[in-house]
């Protein structure tokens, strides 16, 4: 997508850019330009410098010397002011969506504008009427600008984010010097619905039909190909190249993205794999969920789906007990849990684990080392005569890096230093080293690279069938749950609306279900 013109001047160009963490180059001599009216999309595997590069460009991080940059016909001086970035039309939507959970709606939607006014006192019923005519042309009109933004499921956070960065693009106006903006979207649908994608992409198209310019990094490829009209792919910090997406398939842009061909092919767990029931939740209920009943039998994976609101994404916090259940039961290996009642800490002494969505806040400790995660569930198998042994979580946590392929290798490492994708492997050996019976797994991919993905998928599967683990999986992407589960069930309206069994499985099946079934219970 495009409203380019070869006699344009690009409306950013950068040059000679180079990020150095230590002994570490995070981004190497990188280079491309991007168009007034163009979508260029930029991908990469975890690690390969995207969110570096892009916290370049806002002013988090400086550069070596000799990089340039220039935002319209106009030299930027390094390190960048941030509070300079909306004079150039710049905007942008991290992957943390910059959003503050205490702070109502309608106060982070004007965060950035208020902060760079200097006046004594604000009129919140104008702001607030100005910000209920914002969300009416977004479609977000069922969005409280009084709420707390901490309430706010996380796709309505993200569209939020995403709305608030697409107002101050089109707020802005050149001054003759800049006739266009950029937008930057850093994985702007990872917590989105396919209906929301959808609305995304229609603001986007939008948006660059008039003139302004989008940076689009996500990690889902299909998306990249269909909105943006250049893709730039950065491999081990640097540019490999800048490709008409048009010339592109998702295959060619995966080989790219990681120099091979994946390998084709999942351990997928054949029928006779299966056993006896694993896990049989009966009459589940709590919040919009309505009375579910499933099974999940040994050596299986039963995928989850629905849209947003379905009830769909409440099930493994439910049946854990990180959410409380008014009713329901799970019986597993003969012994029957009372699920209201349920604790997380009961879940796990039964053999139940959740890999939850947000690995970040719920699932790893950010600020403790790789090791201290990972053997956090293993103490008890840790410890020498005198308690605990370091030498053994060591090497334990060694062990557990080479299996799960977790770069770069060192356990005293901090969580925080590694990218998503190499994070998401450190939750998934966390929980399937502590040898648990059912793995409820919450978007498991979620915000992780192509590579690690079919990493993560394949070392899920492969424990199935090594195992016999029972696994219920938890997503809103259709192609994983097709690539992942024996079986997916649909939800709508808060209940099991109906279920796709292996051999009629496609992406469009679970489209067309998730639809009907919305529909069905409206």
């Amino acid at each position: 997508m495009s409203t380019t013109s070869t006699d344009q001047s690009p409306a950013v160009k950068l040059s000679d850019l180079s990020v150095v963490f230590g002994e570490n180059r995070a981004v190497d001599d990188v280079s491309f330009r991007i168009m007034p009216g163009e979508v260029h999309g930029l991908v990469g595997q975890n690690g390969s410098g995207k969110s570096t590069l892009i916290k370049v460009l806002a002013g988090y991080h400086v550069p070596e010397p000799g990089a340039l940059l220039e935002v319209g016909n106009q030299r930027v001086t390094f390190p960048i002011n941030r509070s300079a970035l909306k004079g150039y039309g710049m905007a942008f939507v991290h992957q943390d969506l910059g959003l503050i959970p205490q702070l109502s709606v309608l106060e982070n939607f004007l965060i950035g504008e208020l902060s760079s006014k200097s006046q004594r006192w604000i009129n919140w019923r104008l702001e607030r009427e100005r910000a209920h005519l914002t969300f009416e042309k977004f479609q977000l009109h069922h969005v409280d600008p009084m709420a707390k933004v901490g309430t706010l499921s996380l796709a309505q956070q993200a569209m939020l984010a995403i709305v608030r960065a697409l107002e101050e693009i089109t707020n802005h106006r050149g001054d003759g010097e800049f006739s266009s903006g950029l937008l930057v979207l850093d994985e702007p649908t990872a917590y989105l619905p396919e209906e929301d994608k959808e609305h995304l992409f229609q603001l986007v198209r939008d948006v660059v039909a008039t003139g302004q310019s989008v940076l689009f990094v996500s990690h889902y490829l299909e998306e990249v190909l269909e909105i943006a009209s250049h893709v730039s792919v950065l491999r081990d910090g640097k540019v490999i190249g800048d490709f008409p997406s048009r010339e592109l398939t998702k295959d060619s842009l995966v080989e790219l993205i990681i120099g091979r061909t994946l390998e084709s092919g999942a351990v997928a767990a054949a029928p006779s794999t299966l056993g006896k029931v694993g896990i049989q939740i009966n009459d589940l209920t709590g919040g919009v969920v309505t009375g579910v009943d499933l099974q999940i039998l040994e050596g299986e994976i039963v995928g989850l789906t629905g849209l947003l609101g379905s009830g769909f994404e409440d099930v493994p916090s439910l049946i854990f007990g990180a959410k409380k259940a008014v009713r329901g039961t799970a019986l597993m290996g003969g012994k029957l849990h009372d699920l209201t009642t349920m604790e997380p800490a009961r879940a796990i002494e039964a053999g139940i684990v959740l890999i939850p969505a947000d690995r970040q806040h719920d699932g790893l400790s950010q600020s403790l080392s790789i090791v201290d995660n990972i053997t956090l569930q293993l103490l008890d198998t840790q410890r020498a005569r005198y308690g605990l042994s370091r030498s053994k979580m060591l090497r334990t946590t060694e062990r557990l890096m080479e299996d799960f392929d977790i770069r770069p290798r060192g356990p005293l490492r901090k969580i925080s230093e590694l990218s998503g994708g190499n994070q998401q492997k450190v939750l998934l050996a966390k929980w399937l080293a502590s040898e648990p019976r059912v793995v409820l797994l919450d978007e498991p991919t979620r915000g992780v690279d192509v590579g690690s993905r079919h990493d993560i998928l394949q070392k899920i599967q492969a424990a199935v069938v090594r195992d016999g683990l029972s696994v219920l999986c938890v997503s809103s992407e259709p192609d994983q749950l097709v690539e992942l589960c024996d079986r997916v069930i649909v939800m709508g309206g808060g209940r099991v609306a109906s279920e796709i069994g292996r051999s009629e499985l496609t992406k469009d099946r679970i489209v067309e279900r998730c639809y009907s079934a919305a529909a069905a219970y409206a």
